[in-house]
């Protein structure tokens, strides 16, 4: 999986991508998840059918969240923010550092420019001469970059790493986000909501 996962192309990372937590009674949005015995159950009403998580990789993820939170802040990272009530976007850069300051780099709706840029540029991967631990059963492969016309070093900067967990779950960790594939699905996070899976394992329901 390892080798095979550096040749994947980016996987969907979305900075405002959302994932509901645990909320059997009251569904949060336009997702829910259910806690079944022998699965999770991601039901997302804008990207079709659910989504089966096994508990092997929930438990996986769980083990991903803490290094991921460590680490996060050590990346750059590249987002729109929305300005409501108008439908009017930010383009944010982050440089890299816990205490580095967002800049704003351009305002737009829809195809239309108000202000500076539009970000254009996208996530390559580059693969790792030699893995590198991250935790137990986590193995980074590859880092995640980005070049950004006008925007950051001329050369492009680090906004992520991708992960290998267990030798299964492949995971695009970014700065605000991360995004793990499950067989051919992704399933994206924001950087709480990677927590959950940890939350889920407590309330793991058990065969009658």
């Amino acid at each position: 999986m390892s080798a095979a996962a550096r040749d994947l192309p980016p996987l969907e990372a979305r900075a405002n991508a959302r994932l509901a937590a645990v909320r059997l009674e009251v569904p949060r949005r336009l997702r829910t998840v259910y806690l079944l015995p022998d699965v999770v159950q991601v039901h997302d009403a804008t990207r079709g059918p659910s989504v089966d998580v096994s508990w092997a990789d929930v438990e996986a993820l769980a083990r991903a969240f803490l290094p991921w939170s460590l680490l996060r802040t050590a990346w750059a990272a590249y987002f729109e923010k929305g300005l409501p009530p108008s439908s009017t976007a930010a383009q944010v850069h982050q440089p890299p550092g816990e205490d580095a300051a967002p800049t704003t780099v351009g305002f737009v709706t829809g195809r239309t420019v108000h202000a500076g840029r539009r970000l254009q540029g996208a996530v390559t991967v580059r693969a790792l001469a030699t893995d590198v631990a991250r935790g137990d059963g986590i193995v980074a492969v590859a880092d995640l970059w980005r070049v950004e016309p006008g925007v950051g070093p001329e050369g492009g900067e680090k906004v992520g790493e991708r992960w290998v967990l267990d030798d299964r779950v492949v995971l695009d960790v970014l700065r605000p986000s991360a995004v793990s594939l499950h067989g051919d699905v992704e399933v994206p996070w924001a950087v709480a909501e990677l927590d959950e899976p940890r939350r889920w394992l407590a309330q793991r329901p058990h065969p009658r």
